[in-house]
């Protein structure tokens, strides 16, 4: 009986023991669940508050804050185009005329009457007069007396290079379109113009640097022996470095812009433009039919490259009248006939009709 008692006393105390781990069994899930709540409660109003707040900073601070100095900024990069109010106070008969100048970038200019006429433009050299009395410069731009801010103003060369010396097959073409810019850029000093036409109608094109009403003149002509176009690159070389220098640079102790100013230099870069296009690419260039037919005929089997006449086969630097009857060859042909007549080539007619040289240098 007793046996039977402690087995029914331990097999009780066995079921109380399953009953209270299952109780604290679910006393932790109980303790679990609030700590669940805890954790809801504490993710909403990190869901809620920041976002709201961050918002709020960046659709009103930031962006308004933004837009007032992009506006300040733009104002300020628009002075070029204020307007002077007052007349300038300078003497434009030339006494005070500074050297050459150019403008930093493109900026406005007005007349004297105050009214906004034009722009001009960076890289290109004007006659500037001395600063006036209401902060602008008197700049000379063609025959117009403009005014331009003087802080935009200075007398640094900033044209840009033209002329490419690596340019192998220096054409005429390549000279065509050098000698447009060079006269865009150095207009004040520098006077493109044409004397005539060749055979083939290429513009016979010369060039006068410096004062075009100096007593003196130095003519200077090159490539007038065809497969010698390599001096028309170098010759225009030194018109766009005289250019550049023209201001600052010396020879011998005197300025270039002095030198100029009592000698101007005449120029004709390509005497032969018909023939320099012979040797460069052969008689295929030739736009005109016959003269093209007869280069084949004349030529006698010659290499094209080395030929030296124009285009109907007469060497010009022999059709002067100095030496024109020294020899040579009889008939027409890749080099030395001098023609039937002395002074018959345009070139020639060019420099003894217009010029009138004591002295030619080629």
């Amino acid at each position: 009986m007793k046996k039977t008692l402690k087995t029914l006393m331990l097999i009780a105390i066995i079921a109380m023991g399953i009953n209270l781990t299952e109780a604290k069994a679910e006393t932790s899930g109980e303790i679990t669940v609030p700590e669940t709540t805890v954790q809801e409660a504490t993710t909403l109003p990190e869901t809620t508050t920041p976002q709201e707040t961050t918002v709020i900073a960046e659709t009103t601070t930031p962006q308004e804050t933004t837009t007032i100095p992009e506006t300040t900024t733009t104002k300020a990069e628009e002075t070029t185009t204020v307007q002077p109010t007052t007349k300038p106070d300078v003497d434009t008969t030339g006494k005070n005329v500074k050297k050459g100048g150019y403008v930093k970038k493109n900026v406005s200019a007005y007349n004297l009457k105050l009214e906004k006429v034009t722009e001009v433009e960076k890289g290109v050299r004007y006659y500037v007069y001395k600063e006036c009395n209401n902060g602008y410069s008197l700049i000379k731009v063609g025959n117009q007396e403009l005014l331009v801010e003087t802080k935009y103003i200075t007398y640094k060369c900033n044209a840009k290079k033209i002329v490419n010396t690596s340019d192998k097959k220096y054409s005429y073409s390549d000279m065509k379109v050098d000698l447009k810019k060079l006269e865009k850029a150095y207009g004040s000093i520098l006077k493109v113009d044409i004397a005539g036409k060749s055979l083939d109608k290429r513009n016979l094109y010369y060039v006068t640097l410096g004062n075009a009403k100096a007593k003196k003149t130095v003519y200077v002509e090159t490539s007038v022996h065809a497969r010698e176009y390599m001096n028309t690159k170098f010759m225009m070389k030194v018109i766009e470095d005289y250019c550049r220098g023209y201001d600052t640079k010396k020879y011998k102790g005197k300025k270039y812009s002095t030198i100029f100013n009592n000698v101007k230099l005449v120029i004709m870069p390509m005497v032969n433009p018909d023939g320099v296009t012979i040797s460069q690419y052969g008689p295929k260039k030739i736009r005109n039919a016959k003269l093209r037919e007869n280069l084949y005929k004349i030529a006698g089997g010659v290499d094209f490259k080395i030929w030296k006449a124009n285009a109907r086969g007469i060497d010009i630097n022999r059709n002067y009248a100095e030496g024109f009857d020294r020899g040579g060859a009889k008939t027409p042909g890749h080099k030395q006939y001098a023609g039937k007549t002395p002074i018959s080539e345009m070139p020639v007619k060019h420099l003894y009709l217009n010029r009138k040289p004591r002295h030619r240098y080629r």
